[in-house]
């Protein structure tokens, strides 16, 4: 019997010459003839690159709500003591105020960041308080208020509120960071102005309103 005189019966030592169309046309044809999944896989390849250029507009997406993100003037504000007594309390531990700030800021644009403290003639406090100021903080302070009997008051509610409001206009985002949850409402009118508004506190101290 004669061979069949195809492609692959070269002379030893010659290469195939390039197919013309006709030979690449029924080539695709044997192909599918042989192989009745070859349209599937085309097709899976086109959904595996739908889905890669899907993925790759995600990531634009997530990448430019980043980058807007990151063009956000922030303003933080802290209680500060009632941080310092809900770690102390809770853990038994100190409140790292650095890392809450940094946590605050997250990469974005910090405008102010307030810690609010009550001078109570504590050891060791003023050294806190410097601590504070290196950290990135304006201290904002107040003296413990002593009344007859010996009941004692200190808190920055209503300084805080203050702060808030006049910087409001100047910030995209307001966070605030304590449990209290005297400052619901607070946040509720910074939102109605426009600003975002983040709260960071210890999960077990913080007011559910």
């Amino acid at each position: 019997m004669g061979k069949d005189k195809s492609r692959k019966d070269i002379s030893p030592g010659k290469k195939p010459g390039p197919l013309t169309k006709k030979e690449r046309k029924e080539r695709k044809k044997k192909r599918k003839e042989k192989h009745p999944k070859w349209l599937f896989l085309q097709l899976f390849t086109f959904q595996k690159y739908r889905v890669g250029f899907l993925k790759k507009n995600r990531l634009l997406d997530e990448y430019m709500t980043k980058s807007q993100q990151l063009d956000q003037r922030i303003g933080v504000f802290v209680d500060t003591q009632n941080m310092y007594y809900s770690a102390k309390h809770l853990y038994n531990s100190k409140a790292n105020f650095r890392t809450i700030l940094r946590e605050a800021v997250s990469g974005r644009k910090l405008i102010r960041a307030i810690a609010y403290v009550i001078k109570a003639d504590v050891k060791d406090e003023n050294t806190f308080y410097d601590a504070l100021e290196e950290m990135g903080f304006e201290v904002k302070s107040k003296d413990l208020q002593v009344f007859y009997g010996g009941a004692k008051k200190g808190d920055w509610d209503v300084g805080i509120a203050m702060d808030v409001m006049r910087l409001a206009p100047k910030l995209d985002t307001i966070v605030l960071i304590s449990g209290d949850g005297d400052f619901s409402d607070l946040l509720e009118h910074a939102k109605s102005l426009g600003c975002r508004t983040e709260v960071l506190a210890f999960g077990k101290t913080t007011s559910h309103r």
